[in-house]
């Protein structure tokens, strides 16, 4: 009887740390999700930026706008992420963790930078910065101290409360993560085109380090993002704006009739002028 009993409570034992163990591992693999999710629209959002050269708007909630004036259209997450008949990205992730704040985005005023949020489930993660009494500080579309991952642009530091400033403000920044997915050292900076990349990130996303030297791409090879802005080296075609052996080159202006804005990189095709958010004769803007 002793025996049973002894042999009961080892299987107890072993049975609550069986438990503790794959719920530890449920949240961590729930936060690597939530960083690959984040990534995920960093991607979209710098596709975004290499379209319009600046970054859409954020709304009060830290949803996504993108358009204008009658045009203007909020992207709820987990809708698709589009603007102009131009995907960006086919469904926006979601936070799927009942009692969890929905992902957030916030950008500055000019549009030249974003910081994208998250809470985890693992505060033990290296990338969950919290405070010295082990509290999430980051605000975001109206959620006060409730994330602790951030996901920036590399021209851009966060503060304790989430706050965007410039690189070299001033401000030290905390624990985020770069497009390329490495935490910030307590001193950052980047480098310009033309200066040496080896040791700091290209301030300009559409630039690549070459040689050890910030450059903007000649022409866009294979498998990479195209637009009118950004050609295909020779041989590929602009196709789904992605550069590949087939496909219709798009043009570099937009003809009679298109729509236009006074945001898009594109102009209308020479003697038309936007009038009504269509290139067509006469005056327009």
């Amino acid at each position: 009887m002793v025996e049973l009993l002894v042999v009961v409570a080892i299987m107890g034992v072993l049975t609550v740390i069986a438990v503790s163990q794959f719920r530890t591992a449920k949240k961590k693999a729930n936060d690597v999700a939530r960083k690959g999710d984040l990534s995920s629209v960093s991607k979209a959002l710098q596709m975004y930026y290499a379209d319009y050269k600046k970054f859409p708007a954020a709304s009060s909630q830290g949803e996504i706008i993108v358009g204008s004036g009658v045009n203007t259209k909020t992207i709820k997450w987990g809708e698709e992420f589009i603007d102009q008949g131009y995907i960006y990205m086919k469904t926006m992730p979601k936070e799927n963790t009942k009692g969890f704040p929905e992902y957030c985005y916030k950008t500055d005023e000019e549009r030249k930078s974003f910081a994208l949020f998250a809470k985890m489930e693992n505060i033990e993660d290296k990338q969950c910065f919290l405070n010295e009494q082990k509290e999430m500080t980051y605000d975001c579309g109206g959620n006060t101290d409730s994330y602790c991952l951030a996901y920036v642009s590399p021209n851009v530091v966060v503060d304790d409360d989430g706050n965007l400033s410039p690189i070299g403000s001033g401000i030290i920044p905390t624990m985020v993560i770069q497009p390329t997915a490495s935490p910030l050292p307590t001193t950052y900076q980047c480098a310009a085109d033309g200066e040496s990349c080896t040791k700091w990130p290209c301030c300009n996303i559409q630039s690549n380090c070459v040689g050890g030297i910030c450059q903007q791409p000649a022409c866009v090879p294979a498998g990479a993002y195209c637009d009118a802005s950004l050609k295909c080296c020779d041989g590929l075609n602009c196709k789904n704006s992605q550069c590949s052996s087939g496909g219709i080159e798009l043009p570099t202006c937009i003809p009679l009739g298109g729509y236009c804005d006074t945001f898009s990189s594109k102009k209308c095709c020479d003697g038309l002028n936007c009038t009504n958010n269509r290139c067509g004769g006469g005056s327009g803007v």
